[in-house]
C-alpha cells in the first residue's frame, strides 16, 4: 500500500554511501518493526537480513518509490552476476536483464519507467551520479560489498530467498515533519540517514522531533569523514556517536543514535 502525500520527480540515490553493515552491531533489528527513509532501497534490504520483522518506508521522492520495486523484483529475479550487471556495471542500461525484470512489475510501476523512456531518457539518467567505481573484482575486494550486506554473494541470495513469498512492504511518500500523523501504529527503530542535513532546523529542534515519533531507537544522522564540532553538538544533546569505517578512502565516520 502506498500513502502519497507529495510526489516530486528528482533523480535517486542507487546506492547507500553509508556503512550499513556497522547498523547490525548497533541497532538490534531481531523481530524488530522498523520505520525507514527509502533512499537507494538499502536500508530495507539490510533490515530484512539483520532480521526485523517488518519494515515501513517512507520518502519524499516518488522515483525513489519506483526505484526501490525495480530493485526489489531485481533481487527475486536475478542471480547474483546479472544483478551486478544491471545495477552496477551497465548502470541500468541493459535492456536484456531490465526486460527479464519487466514482466514481474506491478502496473503502475511499469507505466512509470514506459513513460520515463518514452521521453527519450536512458535508465541510468534516473541516478545521481555515482561516487565510487566498480570493477571486475569490486565485490570480493572493495569496501561496497562488505558495507552494503546484500552486495556479498552469499547475503544476496540470502535475501533472495527471505524475500520470496514478500509482497512489497507499505511506503508513505511523505517528508519527515508530516509523517507522524500518517503513521498507524509505533515502531521500534528509526532509519533516517542523513535528512538532518535537509530539515530546516537546530539539533536541539530535530530532538524534540523524533521525541514526538514515540520510538525506540534512532539512527538520527550519519557523517562522513571527521566533523568533531558536529558530533559535539550532538553529543550535547544526548546523542550517542559511533565511529566506524568511512565509506570512502581510508576516512573513519560517524553513526548518531538517539535513544527514545
Amino acid at each position: 500500500m502506498v500513502i502519497c502525500q507529495s510526489c516530486i520527480f528528482e533523480k535517486v540515490y542507487g546506492f547507500s554511501n553509508e556503512n550499513l553493515k556497522s547498523y547490525e552491531q548497533l541497532l538490534n533489528f531481531t523481530n524488530a518493526k522498523v520505520l525507514s527513509v527509502i533512499g537507494s532501497g538499502d536500508q530495507y534490504f539490510s533490515a530484512i537480513l539483520y532480521g526485523a520483522s517488518k519494515v515501513t518506508l517512507f520518502d519524499i521522492n516518488n522515483c525513489a518509490y519506483y526505484y526501490f520495486i525495480l530493485k526489489f523484483y531485481a533481487i527475486k529475479i536475478l542471480s547474483y552476476e546479472e544483478f551486478v550487471k544491471l545495477f552496477l556495471k551497465t548502470n541500468l542500461d541493459d535492456n536484456k536483464l531490465y526486460m527479464k525484470v519487466y514482466p514481474y512489475l506491478p502496473v503502475n510501476t511499469r507505466a512509470f519507467f514506459d513513460a520515463y523512456l518514452k521521453h527519450g531518457n536512458k535508465l541510468s539518467n534516473l541516478r545521481l551520479r555515482q561516487d565510487f567505481q566498480y570493477g571486475k573484482d569490486v565485490f570480493a575486494t572493495s569496501k561496497i560489498s562488505s558495507q552494503i550486506p546484500y552486495l556479498n554473494r552469499t547475503d544476496y541470495y540470502r535475501l533472495q530467498q527471505m524475500l520470496k513469498g514478500e509482497k512489497l512492504p507499505e511506503v508513505i511518500l511523505s517528508d519527515l515533519l508530516n509523517l507522524k500523523k500518517l503513521l498507524s501504529e509505533r515502531y521500534d527503530i528509526l532509519l533516517l540517514s542523513n535528512i538532518y542535513l535537509y530539515l530546516d532546523c537546530n539539533v536541539l529542534e530535530f530532538s524534540k522531533l523524533l521525541v514526538s515519533f514515540n520510538l525506540g531507537m534512532v539512527q538520527a544522522h550519519y557523517i562522513w569523514g571527521d566533523l568533531p564540532n558536529q558530533v559535539k553538538e550532538f553529543k550535547k544533546e544526548g546523542y550517542s556517536a559511533y565511529e566506524v569505517e568511512g565509506h570512502f578512502d581510508d576516512n573513519k565516520d560517524t553513526v548518531l543514535i538517539y535513544k527514545l
